[in-house]
């Protein structure tokens, strides 16, 4: 699971504002897990989490440890990045020398999976709630001095990270919880479109599907309605041109995390048969915004609705990719919206 994000060096400067900066990165809390932090001439380029390998497989160095390793690398190899810090965020107390011994040849092993794709590992830290012990490249082991995260610098960090509008969640489920289907609202659209069939759609005709598309722009910004508007909206959605305009429209504006707001509460309208298409946008945005964590969650529900659906299993490779979101602007925007949107007339 990825996020590409960037940030400047100031935000990264010692071991305590990187770990506290992790939750803020990812959008929950890691734990069993490697968290990479690809860096360019100390920027931040790409926030990258993967799950830990089970205990077994990561105390001696076996062919199963080695292939994970390069794996966790090989995802990020197109990524310019020159330098790598990494985090092994544990369950339990990182001061027990089986644990250390354990984690010590997993940093030893990724190391050279790192180098192996051309970066150089920076620094890598063994961390357990609010402590840390930092991975000592000489001796090859995280037998050092253990670390209490100073909670200034962890008030410091949180405070930077919410004047620019991120938050985190405790668990990963909560952020499954933020775009599950609630029932009574997609009973309410469902009955929307029982009692009006069609809801005075006719998208065969182009300037109907630019009405939809301004009308969900409009929405997005703030612009609300009651049942039948998320119905008739949802139903757009269906339409490939709809979609397609709209996502032309949302690549050519300044990502606003707000915006993402609505499009969640939107996806926990749909019902089934209609979720794949605005939770494939909503994953997009997400990506868009750099937070990777709420992509691969939104876009579960996109592909659990439409397993084939073809935009989100595009969506998907590139998240498994660590594609970083400026590509697919770019893609966007070297095009016309007439030509991103077909431009067929009906």
């Amino acid at each position: 699971m990825t996020t590409t994000a960037t940030f400047n060096s100031p935000n990264l400067q010692s071991p305590d504002h990187v770990i506290s900066a992790l939750p803020f990165l990812l959008g929950f809390i890691p734990q069993a897990s490697a968290v990479l932090l690809w860096l360019h001439k100390h920027t931040l380029v790409l926030t990258q989490r993967v799950d830990l390998p089970d205990p077994t497989v990561s105390e001696n160095p076996s062919h199963d440890l080695q292939v994970w390793a390069a794996q966790v690398a090989q995802a990020s190899r197109h990524v310019d990045a020159d330098h790598v810090c990494i985090a092994l965020c544990m369950e339990g107390e990182i001061t027990i020398k089986h644990r250390q011994r354990s984690s010590s040849t997993l940093a030893s092993v990724l190391c050279r999976s790192i180098v192996d794709v051309g970066a150089f590992p920076h620094a890598i830290w063994l961390v357990f709630e609010d402590q840390w012990v930092e991975f000592d490249f000489a001796t090859a082991s995280f037998e050092g001095q253990c670390h209490e995260l100073d909670p200034q610098i962890a008030a410091e960090v949180a405070e930077d990270f919410a004047c620019a509008g991120y938050e985190y969640l405790s668990t990963r489920h909560g952020l499954v919880h933020e775009v599950a289907g609630d029932p009574e609202r997609q009973a309410a659209v469902l009955q929307a479109m029982h009692d009006d069939p069609g809801l005075g759609l006719d998208l065969s005709k182009n300037d109907e599907r630019e009405v939809m598309i301004e009308m969900f722009i409009e929405s997005c910004q703030g612009v609300r309605g009651g049942d039948d508007h998320a119905a008739r909206l949802l139903l757009a959605l269906l339409d490939v041109q709809v979609r397609d305009g709209i996502l032309w429209k949302l690549s050519a504006q300044e990502p606003h995390a707000q915006l993402i707001i609505y499009l969640r509460s939107l996806v926990r309208s749909a019902p089934p048969g209609l979720r794949a298409p605005v939770a494939t946008i909503a994953a997009l945005y997400a990506w868009m915004l750099g937070d990777g964590a709420r992509a691969n969650v939104v876009l579960e529900q996109a592909l659990s609705d439409d397993p084939e659906y073809a935009l989100g299993r595009l969506l998907q490779v590139a998240l498994t990719n660590a594609v970083p979101p400026s590509r697919w602007v770019e893609m966007m925007q070297a095009m016309s919206y007439e030509r991103a949107r077909g431009n067929v007339d009906s």
